[in-house]
């Protein structure tokens, strides 16, 4: 959702030098603006009757934050979805670990028989490259 669907380039110097509690602040989540070309690659996978989910590496204690948001975009209606976070007993636990978990579980519970991540983080697509192929990976450019 970071830096995928929400422009976080507000945030990132907290990041990288290790401010996370300030990086991921309630306040400075709901600051994110919305990436147009997000918004219009959701219009156009709606169009051919994909259901949106939410995977992000947000912590399960930023899920209220996270509806806001969508809300604040009127979103919440497109992401028929789930939307899963990481849990908290996971915090350790970097997106390009957490995300391939999180796809290979929800590949395995048969509620989804095809899954596109739409992804910013190179590592994380490397990793989703290696464990599902190439067709089920995006790579979000527009940064």
């Amino acid at each position: 959702m970071d830096g995928t669907l929400s422009d976080d380039a507000h945030r990132n110097a907290e990041y990288e030098v290790g401010k996370y509690s300030s990086y991921w602040d309630s306040d400075k989540m709901l600051a994110d603006p919305a990436y147009p070309e997000a918004l219009q690659m959701m219009e156009d996978l709606l169009a051919d009757d994909w259901a949106i989910g939410v995977l992000t590496a947000r912590l399960e204690r930023n899920l209220a934050t996270t509806k806001t948001w969508l809300d604040n975009f009127d979103l919440s209606e497109k992401v028929t979805g789930p939307i899963v976070l990481r849990p908290e007993w996971l915090h350790h636990m970097r997106a390009w670990q957490f995300k391939p978990l999180a796809m290979r579980l929800l590949t395995e519970s048969k509620l989804y028989s095809d899954i596109i991540l739409v992804e910013d983080d190179y590592l994380v697509s490397v990793a989703v490259h290696q464990q599902f192929g190439a067709g089920h990976i995006v790579r979000a450019t527009w940064k």
